[in-house]
């Protein structure tokens, strides 16, 4: 069971995956509807699980790590950019954590399958940070901030590149075929509609 979130001050698209009664989320805007939904549902919160660092992402990193008793998974090349987010953050106006628990586990630098309830697949895809993942479960995508609905994350930020993410993007494309792109932002996508209309991807 795949369930849909709409977190934080800059309306991050959170995912929580939910297998019997164990789950796992992706990128926590925040974390008061995911905790009410799991106090509802009597789950458990095994993983939570990054697509990259920047500071909307992991605004509730700190309560769900305090609250439950999950682990925290990150790509090791945006460790710095995590240590940094939550100055980045108010630079932005934004007051997040100054709190962030140390990751339980790095990802290395190419792909990893997270032995969870299912297998999670990771792929390393740098570009909008140099530690961007997107995740791989059952028939979903779920991009971060790589590919959009129509559009590219953006590379002008600190790490940002854009030959890599382009070249990430390409590498993401044979992988996604018959798979919902489920980014971190914006409306659910598939690879055969991007590559119709998506101008980046031309």
């Amino acid at each position: 069971m795949l369930k849909h979130f709409i977190t934080g001050p800059l309306a991050v698209n959170t995912y929580l995956l939910i297998s019997k009664k164990v789950c796992v989320v992706i990128d926590p805007g925040e974390s008061t509807a995911i905790l009410e939904f799991i106090k509802e549902n009597a789950l458990k919160l095994d993983w939570i699980l990054l697509t990259h660092a920047h500071f909307d992402h992991i605004g509730g990193v700190e309560e769900l790590k305090r609250k439950t008793v999950s682990a925290l998974a990150l790509h090791k090349d945006d460790l710095p950019l995590y240590q940094m987010a939550s100055r980045v953050g108010e630079r932005y106006g934004f007051n997040i954590t100054t709190k962030l628990p140390s990751p339980d586990l790095l990802f290395p630098s190419q792909t990893y399958t997270l032995c969870w309830e299912e297998p999670i697949e990771v792929i390393h895809l740098p570009g909008h940070t140099p530690g961007g993942v997107a995740y791989i479960w059952k028939n979903y995508i779920f991009s971060g901030d790589t590919l959009f609905n129509g559009g590219i994350g953006r590379t002008d930020l600190e790490g940002g590149d854009m030959n890599t993410l382009l070249a990430s993007i390409h590498k993401l494309i044979p992988l996604a075929k018959c798979k919902l792109i489920c980014p971190g932002h914006g409306t659910w996508t598939t690879i055969e509609k991007e590559l119709r209309e998506n101008i980046y991807l031309k």
